[in-house]
């Protein structure tokens, strides 16, 4: 299996984003949601501005933009359409052409993938290193599969690598 996995990198962009859609989901009932109108409709604001300048199959979307009561100073995207803004990022983001930055910065990791692209790694790199760790505890008799998995978390795995972010800048 493990094999298998480290061949075909298997993760489709439908299911990155029917599991996205259930993310949002259980963040809405898990997490406040702002109850300020005028925050809600700023923010929609913006992020319509920007869905408007996107390519399809992204500006036809139906987008579900979502402000979280909470003082964390960030917003998401995720791939299928959805947008979310902590309400913290007021608190930096002081006008509308700051805030546009940070949401077009998260919509590009959607429109470029990124997730799908980090599922399929994450998917290829654990399978390898599975696959790796069985192949030299066979040859050595050591337990070797959680350190070779985590090492791989570490130093491969973390979610949107410097080239995604800078990309995602560019965009």
């Amino acid at each position: 299996l493990a094999l298998a996995a480290l061949l075909c990198g298997c993760v489709s962009q439908t299911q990155i984003e029917l599991e996205s859609a259930d993310q949002f989901q259980q963040m809405r009932a898990q997490m406040p949601v702002s109850t300020s109108a005028r925050d809600k409709a700023y923010v929609r604001c913006v992020s319509s501005a920007i869905i408007k300048q996107l390519e399809e199959p992204y500006a036809s979307y139906e987008w579900d933009i979502e402000v979280f009561a909470d003082d964390n100073i960030n917003a998401f995207a995720m791939p299928g359409g959805k947008i979310g803004v902590y309400s913290g990022i007021f608190k930096v983001a002081t006008n509308q052409d700051e805030l546009a930055a940070v949401i077009g910065h998260e919509i590009a990791h959607v429109t470029e993938e990124h997730s799908l692209e980090r599922a399929n790694r994450e998917i290829v790199t654990k399978g390898a290193t599975v696959f790796g760790s069985e192949i030299l505890d066979a040859s050595t008799g050591l337990e070797t599969t959680d350190v070779m998995v985590m090492g791989a978390e570490l130093g491969l795995l973390r979610p949107y690598g410097r080239s995604q972010e800078s990309e995602a800048d560019i965009i």
